[in-house]
């Protein structure tokens, strides 16, 4: 079985950042490209699929991956690309034992934070287009802050009422319907004056907020893997028009729709 090396991986590295413990880089995959056996990373890392399509096997399953996902690696978990759709293009966050060790974190409170944040599509972005600028220097600050803010999100969770989870997942399961505050409160089995009082304080952003990020958040998908029109995905995802989905979008994730479909 290939074992692969801090910073390796099987594509073609096009872009590098390496400082601290933390490796970013983007990585071009194609169909001329070595991917047949088994192999696996000394470092666990964060799998960012920007463009493309694959079937990966792992966990004694087969994964379809496709633009936008996210997936996430444990150090030494074997996987083996079985199938790649003509051109792959990927952001991979790799942390080596130093970062783990300086901040007293294990890589299973890393995953549990990864399933847990609804929103980190577009932390991942926000670091992508800071990446990609010609002063990065702020891309590794920002990679730190993202796993720092990820665990601490995992712990917060724990500590969350009944009452925010249901409606957290209402508001997932219905996202491109109308749903009142009343909704929400009698699912919830709580006051509506509740949910008012305390959503922010929980997600530190208005109701309103959170509902503009989820329908973004499905955007992603359609833009990526989809030949709709942008007009039609921000009908689709229940914008008023599109210069509002387009302001929501780049407020959002740091990107205009039309730049991301780019990537």
């Amino acid at each position: 079985m290939k074992v692969l090396e801090s910073g390796l991986y099987t594509g073609k590295i096009v872009d590098r950042l390496n400082k601290n413990g933390i490796y970013i880089n983007t990585v071009h995959y194609s169909l001329d490209g070595d991917f047949t056996g088994s192999h696996y990373h000394l470092n666990p890392h964060i799998c960012f699929l920007l463009q493309g399509a694959d079937k990966e096997k792992r966990r004694n399953q087969v994964y379809q991956r496709k633009g936008g996902d996210i997936f996430f690696y444990y150090s030494g978990e074997e996987h083996e690309t079985v199938q790649v759709n003509h051109f792959m293009k990927s952001m991979v966050i790799e942390l080596d034992t130093s970062f783990l060790k300086k901040y007293d974190l294990a890589e299973s409170q890393l995953e549990l934070a990864l399933e847990k944040n609804n929103h980190l599509k577009f932390t991942m972005l926000k670091t992508l287009k800071e990446f990609q600028n010609p002063d990065n220097s702020n891309a590794i600050l920002s990679i730190q802050m993202l796993v720092l803010n990820l665990y601490s999100l995992s712990v917060s969770k724990k500590k969350a009422p009944e009452w925010l989870l249901k409606v957290e997942e209402l508001l997932q399961d219905k996202w491109n319907e109308t749903i009142t505050l009343d909704d929400l409160a009698t699912v919830a089995n709580i006051h509506p004056v509740t949910i008012s009082k305390y959503f922010a304080k929980f997600h530190k952003e208005t109701l309103s907020e959170y509902i503009r990020k989820i329908k973004v958040e499905h955007s992603l998908s359609l833009i990526k893997n989809s030949n709709q029109s942008l007009t039609e995905v921000a009908h689709y995802c229940g914008f008023a028009d599109q210069s509002h989905f387009i302001r929501c979008f780049k407020n959002a994730t740091g990107y205009l729709p039309k730049d991301f479909r780019k990537l």
